[in-house]
This record gives C-alpha cells, structure tokens and sequence, in this order.
C-alpha cells in the first residue's frame, strides 16, 4: 500500500515486482529491475494505491511515482511468503559407549536397529527440507512428552529405560510446519539380570535328600536350581 500526494499532479505510477523467487544473494538481485520483472501503470492524480502480492517465495516490489513536472520518487519493499510446510522429517539414532558422556556429533557412530541396547541412544530429525523461507527448528515428540529440539542442543538423548517412541516434525522460518514423522521405537536397558543358585543333595533318582553348601566335599550327586530374572529385555 502506498500513499502519495503531489503539487503539480501525479503523470504516472510504476509498480514492479519480481515473477521469480529470487534470495538476496541470488545475482538477479543486483540487476533489478531488469530481470523478470512485472509491470503495472496506474494513471492517477492522488490517494491510495493498494496492490496484493500472493506469489510464494521473495518477492521484491517498487512503486515509482512520477509528477507532471517531470520529478519522481521510488519506494522498494521485500515482500517473502511461504505457505508451504517443510517436508516430513525421518527420525534416525546412533548408539555411544560411554554412558556418561554426550557424543558431540554422529561420526562414527553405530547406528541404532531397533533392538534392545545397554547403551544410550541419541535421535536427531533427518531428511526434511524447505525450499522456501528454510527450516527454523524442529519438535520432538516422545512418550508424555513434547518439545522444542533448540533447547536439547538439536538432539533428543533416551537416556531412560525401557521403551521410547520419538518422532520429529520440522517447522519453517514463516511458521509452517509439517506433520510429525514415523515414529523411532527405542529400547534401553542398562540394568544388569539378576540371578540366584540353590544347592541340594540328591540321590540316584535325584531326589533331594538334603542342603549342599558351595565349596563342600560331599559324596552325593548335587542339584544346581538356578532362578534368573530380568525387567526389561528379558533373558537371551
């Protein structure tokens, strides 16, 4: 929208804009406005001009006011729209040795299969683009739980035991997002299976007949009861 008043009475108005979505350091830039470039001819003495830009991407856009006297003045604004969410991101994981240390990157990592893993697993949003205004940032989802990745360094670290579902949507710099992607099922379990050993004399028929202790000589043939237990992956 554009406001103009004149002494000696407007001749002409020149609108431009741009057809193409050009970035600010794309080279067509500098040639403007001689590089695919609309114009529009308003004959009018004063008032208000309105004119609507609905094209996605960067949009440059000139007003140029020429008067019956021959002066002008030039008015230039930078129109980006994007109303396109970025494309849905993948949810990948890598697995580090040291549970007590944050990896500073994934190289070299192992990456995460699924399974059921002693070590901690470090999920990060893959394959989303946007070739409009770009991505902004990401969100996680996760068991209870939902969030802004910037504030777990880009990442989100299942540290807790048992089973995690984690799932990333990204949103762009215009505040369009995408829907949130299939979810990375995560099982952790660093809790060592417990187990327990009960000794018992048994005769020929292996009938117990009385306690053994471990260590102690003894003529009968012994019984070994093993009791194991674990609360997560279970006993391989």
């Amino acid at each position: 929208e554009g406001n103009y008043n004149d002494k000696s009475g407007i001749r002409q108005i020149e609108w431009q804009w741009n057809n193409t979505n050009l970035k600010e350091d794309d080279p067509n830039v500098k040639n403007y406005p001689t590089a695919n470039y609309s114009y529009d001819l308003v004959e009018q003495s004063s008032g208000t001009i309105i004119k609507t830009v609905s094209q996605e991407g960067y949009r440059y856009a000139t007003m140029t006011i020429t008067d019956k006297a021959g002066n002008s003045s030039k008015v230039t604004v930078v129109i980006p729209i994007d109303r396109t969410a970025p494309t849905t991101p993948t949810t990948s994981g890598v697995l580090w040795s040291d549970n007590n240390t944050t990896p500073p990157t994934t190289t070299g990592l192992t990456n995460y299969n699924g399974n059921w893993k002693n070590k901690y697993v470090y999920t990060y949003p893959t394959n989303s683009t946007d070739s409009l205004s770009g991505i902004d940032y990401y969100l996680y989802k996760t068991t209870g739980e939902v969030g802004n990745l910037q504030n777990r360094a880009n990442r989100y670290d299942v540290t807790k035991e048992g089973t995690s579902n984690v799932s990333y949507k990204s949103c762009d710099k215009a505040g369009n997002c995408s829907d949130f992607g299939s979810e990375l099922i995560v099982k952790v379990d660093t809790t060592k299976p417990t187990i327990s050993a009960t000794l018992s004399k048994v005769d020929n028929s292996n009938k117990k007949i009385g306690e053994y202790q471990s260590g102690e000589w003894s003529t009968k043939n012994i019984l070994e009861e093993l009791v194991t237990s674990d609360n997560l992956s279970s006993v391989s």
